[in-house]
């Protein structure tokens, strides 16, 4: 026997509403002893990078793009692998430059090339919690939360972090629904605007 009741939906909907904090799923730990960072993927592993020169040829190593706001907080624009061709890495030096990276870092501890395809998929950008534009709208038609388009939104995106970081199905729910909902509090607030 529990004594634990049944979930009361209200209350959870009412904590989701007062969370109003989105966290990033990838997140930046800066300042580490040695001038080094710490980058925790989605399946909760970390990644210690060291910022290089933008010129350095990485040969069997991880690099992360990264551009920073006014306040110095980092996000990833892009993550790649690479075995030390150096036509690939200036198209990619290229690519991200004109997305608005302003550092990279490299991570050279991954030792083979699974183990560094493994963190490229836990540090890319696509498979964070997000909702497309397209759905946003839905989420929240005429200034009305619509459950089941949020639902089947946290749904589709708990799918993607699944099958991207194979993190257990409430994990990857519970932080969908967060990213469902705020998604759907902007929908409804530009909705009445």
């Amino acid at each position: 026997m529990s004594n634990r009741g049944p979930l009361a939906w209200n209350s959870v909907l009412r904590d989701l509403k007062a969370d109003r904090s989105v966290r990033s799923d990838i997140r930046e730990q800066r300042n580490l002893r040695g001038g080094f960072s710490a980058w925790r993927g989605l399946s909760g592993t970390r990644y210690i990078t060291s910022q290089k020169a933008r010129e350095l040829l990485p040969v069997g190593a991880v690099v992360l793009a990264v551009s920073r706001d006014a306040a110095g907080v980092g996000s990833l624009v892009a993550v790649a692998a690479f075995e030390g061709d150096a036509a690939e890495f200036a198209a990619f030096r290229a690519r991200v430059h004109g997305a608005g990276a302003t550092e990279l870092q490299i991570h050279t501890l991954a030792e083979t090339p699974a183990a560094r395809a493994a963190m490229v998929a836990d540090l890319a950008p696509g498979a964070r919690m997000k909702v497309e534009a397209a759905e946003t709208a839905s989420l929240a038609p005429n200034g009305v939360y619509s459950r089941s388009a949020i639902m089947g939104a946290a749904v589709a995106m708990a799918k993607g972090r699944q099958a991207a970081t194979g993190a257990a199905w409430g994990v990857c729910m519970k932080d969908a629904l967060k990213a469902a909902w705020a998604a759907a509090r902007a929908a409804r607030a530009a909705a009445q605007q």
